[in-house]
C-alpha cells in the first residue's frame, strides 16, 4: 500500500505543477491581451486625435469663410442702400449719361495733342 499512496503522491503533484502551468499560462495569455488591447486604443486614440485636429482646423477654415461672407453681405447691404439714395442716381445721370442740373456748369479737361 505504501506503493500507492506514493504514485498518488506523484500523481497530485504533477496535477498541482500541471495546474500551476496552467494558471501561469492563463495568466500570462491575460496579460497579453490587455497589452494588446491597450496598444489598440493608444493606436486608435492617436488617430482621433489626428482626425480632431483636422476636424478643428477645417472648422476654422470655415468660420473664416463665414466672416468673410457676413461683410461681403454687409458691405453688399451697404451698397444696395446707398443705391436707394438720390445720391447714387446723380452720380449715375452723371457719369453715365453725362447729364447736370440746369443751373450746373460742367467743366471737361481736353487732352492736348
Amino acid at each position: 500500500m505504501a506503493h500507492g499512496k506514493y504514485i498518488t503522491a506523484k500523481v497530485k503533484e504533477r496535477r498541482k505543477r500541471r495546474r500551476k502551468r496552467t494558471i501561469q499560462i492563463g495568466g500570462a495569455a491575460a496579460a497579453a491581451a490587455i497589452v494588446l488591447l491597450a496598444a489598440i486604443l493608444v493606436a486608435n486614440g492617436l488617430q482621433l486625435r489626428a482626425k480632431n485636429q483636422q476636424y478643428e482646423a477645417q472648422i476654422e477654415s470655415l468660420n473664416a469663410q463665414v466672416a468673410a461672407q457676413k461683410e461681403r453681405q454687409e458691405a453688399l447691404r451697404a451698397r444696395e442702400e446707398y443705391m436707394q439714395t438720390q445720391g447714387y442716381v446723380e452720380e449715375i445721370a452723371q457719369e453715365k449719361f453725362g447729364l447736370v442740373y440746369p443751373d450746373e456748369i460742367l467743366f471737361r479737361a481736353v487732352s492736348g495733342q
